[in-house]
């Protein structure tokens, strides 16, 4: 994916397929590198030197500049052979932690409908709403390497609110602490994949949506 909250985001084409202009078509050399080390490699969205602020995007020229560690061919295909047995349990626990999700929401839809008698009020009215800022109140020049980070649609959609890739510093920070996020906010992706919603723990680092 060459544009958008998932930008940097590889997957191996099965069948024949049209780029459109949010991606890019890499077409591996198969007598220097094996498609599934390069898919590896290349998979690390953070690795990509990604542009914009509000909308990152990837233009064809960094992805033709960008450079990868090449081990010989077989020790490519050795690695590969390990991604692939890991990657096959982490399928296997996703899909156990899918359907347990699955089971407590129809548990929980199912209690609720037990209830004798509940009343429908706006969300509003249980809770305050803010949107954060404007793509270009963040500009990727004013980032930092460490500080007060940026809570993306991203965070929300991968139910991870650990992990990111934008950081202010605390001047910067206090300049927009009324997009500011505390312990125990919830954080909706309205964009693209939308409702994904995660909970900011109490171990999460101070920052702003």
């Amino acid at each position: 994916s060459a544009i958008g909250a998932r930008c940097g985001k590889c997957f191996i084409a099965r069948d024949k397929w049209t780029a459109i202009k949010n991606t890019i078509t890499i077409i591996p050399d198969r007598a220097q590198v094996d498609l599934r080390f390069l898919y590896s490699i290349l998979n690390d969205e953070k690795s990509w030197r990604s542009r914009g602020a509000g909308q990152p995007f990837i233009t064809l020229a960094v992805a033709r500049s960008r450079e990868i560690r090449l081990p010989p061919l077989l020790e490519q295909k050795r690695i590969a052979a390990l991604l692939d047995k890991a990657d096959e349990l982490r399928q296997k626990r996703e899909r156990v932690i899918s359907e347990l999700n699955e089971l407590a929401q129809s548990m929980f839809v199912g209690l609720l409908n037990e209830l004798p008698s509940c009343e429908t009020k706006p969300l509003v009215a249980v809770a305050q709403l803010k949107r954060g800022p404007f793509g270009g109140a963040l500009k990727k020049e004013i980032f930092v390497s460490e500080g007060a980070m940026v809570y993306e649609q991203r965070n929300a959609i991968d139910n991870d609110c650990l992990t990111g890739r934008y950081f202010l510093t605390p001047r910067k920070f206090q300049e927009m602490r009324e997009f500011a996020v505390q312990p125990n906010d919830l954080i909706v992706s309205c964009s693209g994949t939308l409702g994904k919603v995660a909970l900011i723990p109490t171990n999460a680092r101070e920052g702003i949506i």
